[in-house]
């Protein structure tokens, strides 16, 4: 999935389910700003799991990264290095 794709699901996602109901700047928080509860957001990365059809590891995820739409198809689509 391209990157554009992958905000594009999210995006659609977010307008149809957030209370907001809305498109959201990529580079805001969606717990913080009010687009998303912590149960919403978990639902979110569920979505995400079934679009991108793996699961994924919470503890490779930047926390403070994934919390964007910028971000989350970032640490999505870019493998974490091994150190």
């Amino acid at each position: 999935m391209t990157e554009e794709a992958l905000r594009d699901v999210i995006q659609k996602w977010i307008i149809e389910r957030s209370p907001l109901h809305q498109p959201v700047d990529e580079t805001v928080d969606l717990i913080a700003s009010g687009a998303l509860d912590s149960m919403g957001f978990v639902e979110l990365l569920s979505h995400v799991e079934s679009c991108i059809d793996r699961k994924l590891d919470l503890q490779e995820l930047d926390a403070e990264a994934f919390t964007s739409i910028e971000g989350l198809v970032r640490c999505v689509l870019t493998p974490k290095t091994p150190v």
